[in-house]
């Protein structure tokens, strides 16, 4: 019986069968030469500076630096207005937003307002091209 089982599962191989090389033994070749040259590249590099160490930095403390800082940009004049009947100027850019209130935001329908429990309803899909109807009347 166990000669059965042992014939149905991978051959046997003869004592002086060695296995055959495939794609992934090539591989771990090829990683293994990358491996040996960028250590030899590593050594060169590292060979050049000859044991020096690199020069001390010489950084200020804080608040304590010789640079002055940068000034403030100077305050440009407001653009001029486009003239009556449009032509071809561009709108002016927008000015900067007004400044809100200085307290924390409140949501719509007040602070004490609980948000629903339970799942999310699933969102409805948009149609996937332009001959698609548009629902079940569409």
């Amino acid at each position: 019986m166990a000669t059965a089982a042992r014939s149905r599962s991978r051959p046997a191989r003869e004592p002086g069968m060695k296995p055959r090389n495939d794609a992934y033994t090539g591989l771990l070749f090829i990683s293994f030469l990358a491996l040996v040259v960028s250590s030899i590249l590593l050594f060169l590099d590292n060979n050049q500076y000859g044991g020096k160490t690199p020069p001390k930095l010489n950084i200020p403390a804080l608040g304590k630096s010789e640079v002055p800082g940068v000034p403030a940009a100077p305050v440009s004049e407001p653009p001029p207005t486009p003239p009556a009947g449009g032509g071809d100027t561009p709108a002016p850019a927008p000015g900067p937003p007004a400044p809100g209130p200085a307290g924390p935001a409140i949501p719509p329908g007040g602070p004490n307002v609980v948000p629903p429990s339970g799942p999310m309803p699933p969102m409805p899909m948009p149609p996937k091209g332009p001959g698609v109807p548009k629902g079940p009347a569409g």
